[in-house]
């Protein structure tokens, strides 16, 4: 089932302690550790309703561990940005990589200052990561 990012939002806060995958890739949600290719862990990013740290009107920090290395629990922290049409997720050390609607394309976001920046980084990027 393809889930969008607002249906992940939402499953991510009301069922607190369930540990949730997401595949960047393909929007997929599966609370099956196993079906995460280890190779694409930092794209398949994982939480628990739990970890939610703050939250405001439009933006929610949620704190995210690599589900293949669950010591790295406080490396990185996710942010979502919920606009009127789409939700958008963040993440990385300092939660400043925005993905979009298309996979394609991510954009640099601050989620701290709510100030949209303008530069586009290559879908390569994310390989880089891998």
């Amino acid at each position: 089932m393809a889930w969008t990012t607002s249906n992940i939002l939402s499953t991510a806060m009301n069922r607190e302690g369930r540990v949730l995958f997401w595949d960047i890739s393909t929007g997929n949600l599966s609370s099956n550790l196993h079906t995460i290719d280890t190779r694409r862990a930092i794209s398949s990013l994982v939480w628990s309703g739990k970890d939610i740290i703050t939250s405001y009107k439009e933006c929610f920090y949620i704190q995210l561990w690599d589900g293949f290395d669950q010591s790295q629990k406080n490396k990185y922290q996710a942010c979502f940005l919920k606009t009127p049409k789409n939700t958008y997720l963040t993440y990385g050390p300092e939660s400043s990589l925005l993905i979009g609607a298309s996979y394609n394309q991510i954009l640099c976001w601050s989620c701290e200052d709510k100030t949209k920046k303008t530069k586009i980084i290559d879908s390569s990027f994310l390989r880089m990561l891998r």
